[in-house]
């Protein structure tokens, strides 16, 4: 799929106002069962390689849904587990999603030990002139905002994969991988430490 026709997909989920209450009961919990059956029930992941969708941000989740659609743009591993599920979902289930996996309790982000304090000086100050502040987009928190994801709360070992995915362009996002593009190993492991909630 073009970017056009993902921007297309885009502009419809987010024309949608979010689904009501009585949307999100029995209807809601019929949609996301697929996606809970990987991702745990209400998002909450409890696979280290899986990503936890419960409190991102919605856009974040309408983006990256709509984004699996392009496998130009995807990693291997992210187009083997989301492709036949992606081209399947309509612009309002897209919507319906989003809101639900938004709506649920993030995880907490732990804090402690030698890699996570290191982490958390990079994720705030950066690292030179190579590395920028990870919070400028992502937040002071790692809470998100809009199309910028969540990260505090995240499991170490997905957040890890993704920074050395954009670290080798094997997966594309057009500022990420410059950002992560100079990051060393021992520097993504550390800020995976920071964030994650495991």
């Amino acid at each position: 799929m073009k970017k056009a026709s993902i921007a297309l997909v885009l502009a419809n989920v987010l024309l949608a106002a979010p689904p009501s209450a009585a949307e999100n009961s029995d209807a809601i919990k019929k949609l996301v069962a697929p996606c809970e059956s990987c991702h745990g029930a209400g998002g909450n992941s409890a696979t280290h390689s899986v990503p936890r969708l419960n409190g991102q941000q919605a856009a974040y989740l309408w983006e990256r849904l709509a984004s699996f659609r392009n496998p130009n743009t995807q990693t291997p591993n992210a187009i083997h587990h989301m492709w036949d599920t992606a081209t399947n979902i309509r612009p309002d289930q897209i919507n319906s999603i989003g809101w639900y996996f938004a709506s649920q309790a993030p995880t907490a982000a732990r804090s402690g030990g030698p890699p996570a304090v290191s982490g958390k000086k990079i994720y705030i100050e950066g690292a030179g002139a190579a590395v920028p502040a990870c919070s400028r987009c992502h937040g002071k928190q790692g809470e998100g905002s809009g199309a910028v994801p969540r990260l505090a709360g995240q499991h170490a070992d997905y957040l890890s994969a993704q920074l050395q995915a954009f670290n080798l362009r094997t997966r594309y996002h057009d500022k990420m991988d410059n950002n992560a593009g100079a990051m060393s190993l021992d520097q993504i492991k550390a800020v995976s430490d920071y964030l994650a909630g495991d």
